[in-house]
């Protein structure tokens, strides 16, 4: 919820930056009177998504097992829990927030489901077998070198304030995304 209190000392310098960025927004708000609308969306993903994030890693990879008969997947943490959204969801969820928000007010932007990694490969491969004619299967192994220094085991979001307040709420589903990033890969290879 967004009356958790926000624990990202020691957790990654992005989440570090996300919290001194949002203390800086309730100050403009609470010394300015600005208008600054605060949105905390969790993970989200869609075609396009940069290739550092691991939506689109896994969705690379299973395109490659389709066009170009690779046979394993390289990935970091497989058990890291996240609250995946579509990034096509998200972007309506800020202009609600500023279209009906209230200033320096957070509003979480999520599916309010935990997803395993493994279980995004496992989605992945899947889609891929039944739509995108992957004949193999692609078993995972762990590439050491992507795993992070910090991760927390579990991160997913309570959207309810945000459906409640901004009528706000995410209508694509993870597999509909899932199946549109293949695509979107398959397209590039």
């Amino acid at each position: 919820k967004e009356t958790n209190p926000l624990r990202t000392v020691g957790t990654s310098p992005y989440g570090s930056s996300k919290r001194i960025a949002e203390d800086a927004c309730r100050t403009y708000v609470s010394c300015y009177d600005l208008k600054v609308f605060i949105t905390r969306a969790f993970n989200h993903t869609g075609p396009r998504r940069g290739k550092e994030f691991v939506t689109n890693e896994i969705t690379r990879q299973v395109a490659e097992g389709i066009k170009k008969g690779r046979k394993e997947l390289l990935l970091g943490n497989l058990e890291s829990m996240r609250d995946f959204s579509d990034v096509r969801d998200i972007v309506p969820g800020y202009l609600l927030a500023v279209e009906k928000g209230e200033p320096g007010k957070p509003y979480n932007l999520g599916s309010g489901r935990g997803r395993s990694i493994e279980d995004v490969v496992h989605l992945a491969v899947q889609i891929a077998k039944d739509e995108f004619g992957l004949k193999h299967d692609l078993p995972i192994k762990q590439d050491k070198t992507r795993l992070r220094p910090t991760d927390l085991p579990l991160l997913v979001c309570d959207s309810s304030r945000a459906r409640e307040e901004l009528g706000w709420a995410p209508k694509i589903s993870f597999e509909q995304t899932i199946r549109d990033m293949i695509e979107w890969q398959l397209q590039k290879l």
